[in-house]
């Protein structure tokens, strides 16, 4: 995948695709999963995001006045969040040279953490490479 990440020393790779790489701690509580896609001609960040709202967080909750600006390494972005039953989802979505990119992050019911300090740390320290 074309960035670099930081990751504090309990995290660990779960898995790798062509378009979509997951972490996690090594508890397995917390998850973080980037990916990116292809995207429209014309396709907006705000567009990317309702992708991702009306087809795979379809069936959650998701409140779009709770959006709000994000910067993911220098490409303007926004913040969002997923309710999916006892599952909190927190993101961020950027657009960059023609992909469209989800910076998620996910606890179990068990973590109860606050996830936006996590994403934050996270996207603080996203840097694409290519």
């Amino acid at each position: 995948m074309p960035f670099q990440l930081l990751f504090p020393p309990d995290w660990v790779e779960y898995g790798a695709g062509a378009d979509e790489q997951s972490f996690g701690t090594s508890d397995g509580m917390l998850t973080l999963i980037v990916g990116r896609a292809v995207i429209e001609p014309g396709q907006t960040v705000a567009d990317r995001v309702e992708v991702n709202r009306t087809t795979e967080f379809r069936n959650c909750s998701s409140d779009a006045s709770l959006d709000r600006p994000i910067t993911i390494d220098t490409e303007p972005g926004i913040l969002w969040s997923v309710r999916c039953g006892d599952r909190s989802i927190l993101a961020a979505n950027t657009i960059h040279d023609g992909r469209g990119y989800r910076v998620l992050v996910q606890s179990t019911p068990d973590a109860a953490a606050d996830l936006e300090p996590l994403l934050r740390a996270f996207v603080d320290g996203f840097r694409f490479t290519e």
